[in-house]
């Protein structure tokens, strides 16, 4: 169990639904209460970002967004930036499709480096935060080290010619909805739900009505369980609420 969580973020704005910024509010909330230390957003636009801001006073403290040498959204990354958001990338390896580029090669042959160190230290030295996946500790070794070289200007520059506007590979944040992938609105379930025709309808700790119950139910154990109590209480005792009164 744990007293807070470091950083929470809303994942996707869904704009379409327009409930990010009532989210927002409910994550300002966690933080006063002292439950979250940090809040932010991932996959927003400045579009977006500028809404929760104007109606809540309050910016995240970073914006988790698509980011690749292949697609390299310098213009939103400068938004986050004019508006104090930092930008941590995500799938900032093109999950895993730039390791391949020649470009990347030649730069990691000449420093004596893996491709995926050279693409991890060009987001270092553009001020991002950067989050590497893999489960191989060799790789996990490597992903950390980034701080004994650095890319040149040219090497920078080399770099920001593989940009590609439309070199996006996750969902578009103005239109991704994830409808059929199980992301339904929450509803308050009702209390005292209609019966289906031809299906029994639970009653609560009162048992079934309406047929016999479903395999596997409870409701035959609690029945049992009552006529026990009943038959060991001693005569002319009442149970005290919310215990048992058993005979030893």
């Amino acid at each position: 169990k744990l007293d807070y969580v470091d950083l929470y973020l809303i994942h996707w704005p869904a704009p379409s639904r327009d409930l990010y910024v009532d989210t927002w509010r409910a994550l300002i909330r966690l933080r006063e209460e002292g439950k979250v230390k940090s809040i932010g957003v991932s996959n927003f636009t400045a579009e977006h970002l500028d809404r929760i801001i104007a109606e809540t006073g309050i910016a995240p403290v970073l914006n988790q967004i698509e980011l690749h040498p292949r697609f390299q959204q310098t213009a939103l990354a400068r938004a986050d930036a004019e508006r104090g958001v930092l930008t941590e990338s995500w799938s900032p390896l093109g999950r895993g499709a730039m390791l391949d580029d020649a470009t990347i090669g030649e730069i990691a042959s000449r420093l004596g480096r893996t491709p995926a160190q050279v693409i991890l230290r060009w987001h270092v030295q553009n001020g991002f935060v950067v989050i590497p996946k893999s489960v191989t500790a060799s790789r996990i070794a490597e992903n950390f080290d980034l701080f004994s070289f650095e890319l040149t200007q040219e090497d920078m520059a080399r770099i920001a010619g593989l940009d590609d506007g439309g070199g996006r590979i996750g969902p578009d944040p103005m239109t991704a909805e994830f409808q059929g992938l199980g992301f339904k609105p929450y509803r308050e379930p009702a209390r005292h739900a209609a019966p289906v025709p031809g299906r029994p309808r639970r009653m609560g700790w009162a048992g079934w009505r309406g047929g016999r119950p479903e395999a596997g139910s409870a409701a035959p154990m609690r029945r049992k369980a009552a006529r026990r109590r009943r038959r060991f209480r001693p005569e002319g005792a009442r149970p005290l609420p919310g215990r048992t009164r058993c005979r030893t």
